[in-house]
């Protein structure tokens, strides 16, 4: 198998980010992406907006929110 890495263009919204998936659950997903031993980052957000990155085997970076 040839695994070519996944290339963004450059990003020049500021986000950092060009995909976010929105689960039913974003505890249960940031649990799932840890025992999966994905890279992720600590859940943020203010009130009932709630988010966290998560990074591809290749590093780019990909958002949960809610």
């Amino acid at each position: 198998m040839n695994h070519v890495p996944m290339k963004f263009p450059e990003n020049k919204f500021g986000v950092g980010k060009y995909y976010n998936f929105i689960p039913t659950d974003i505890e249960e997903a940031y649990k799932l992406f840890l025992a999966k031993d994905v890279m992720v980052n600590p859940i943020g957000g203010e009130g009932s907006t709630r988010f966290f990155t998560f990074y591809d085997p290749d590093g780019n970076p990909l958002g949960v929110c809610k």
